[in-house]
């Protein structure tokens, strides 16, 4: 009974070490937090999704939203890529207008801003700042095209924070300036901040 005790008590241990083995094998895809541009079907569910390299994928799962019907949204999101598949954990709209004149703004609003980066993602120049708020009312946004010269077109940010918002802490905004539409090949960005006016340079993908 004792030598079947041990035999069994062995036979545990290997079985276990077996399972911890499998899943010390298993591959767990990595986790991506990025844009893109997601899809509407017909029923206003996101369905499809294009990352900023160009690949297109169909989501897993359809997401519900309350978006437009068969309309394209740029978005913020947490998601995996697997064996050609596309798993999306958490996806949000941001602000992505295109520029328009000075004299559509109400106001000409530039309240600073903190920059946290800026960067060309395909179509897109992606924008990720700072700004100080206390949670009250809502900030309004814009993309102004101050100005054409030569080959290259400037574009500012417009901002324009609450009246009772004060700045008690720092939240993190995302949007995305669409570069299609531009009769230039090259774009300047500029966006006020508490340190001056920070500046962007790109080209547009003409």
């Amino acid at each position: 009974m004792r030598k079947l005790s041990i035999v069994s008590f062995v036979l545990a241990i290997v079985i276990s070490c077996w399972s911890c083995s499998d899943d010390d094998d298993k591959r767990y895809p990595s986790l991506f937090t990025d844009f893109l541009t997601a899809e509407t079907d017909s029923k206003g569910n996101v369905a499809f999704v294009t990352l900023d390299d160009g690949s297109r994928y169909a989501v897993s799962r359809i997401i519900s939203t309350d978006n437009k019907k068969d309309t394209l949204l740029r978005c913020l999101a947490n998601y995996t890529i697997d064996d050609g598949k596309i798993d999306i954990y958490n996806i949000r709209n941001i602000f992505s207008k295109h520029v328009l004149p000075a004299d559509s703004f109400k106001t000409a609003a530039k309240d600073p801003v903190k920059v946290t980066s800026v960067w060309k993602g395909n179509k897109f120049l992606n924008i990720h700042l700072g700004v100080m708020t206390t949670g009250k009312g809502t900030h309004t946004y814009g993309f102004c095209i101050d100005s054409v010269k030569g080959n290259m077109s400037y574009v500012s940010l417009m901002h324009q924070r609450p009246e009772d918002d004060a700045e008690s802490y720092t939240s993190n905004v995302y949007m995305s300036l669409p570069l299609e539409g531009f009769a230039t090949d090259s774009l300047s960005f500029c966006v006020h901040t508490y340190e001056g006016i920070y500046t962007k340079t790109t080209n547009t993908n003409k």
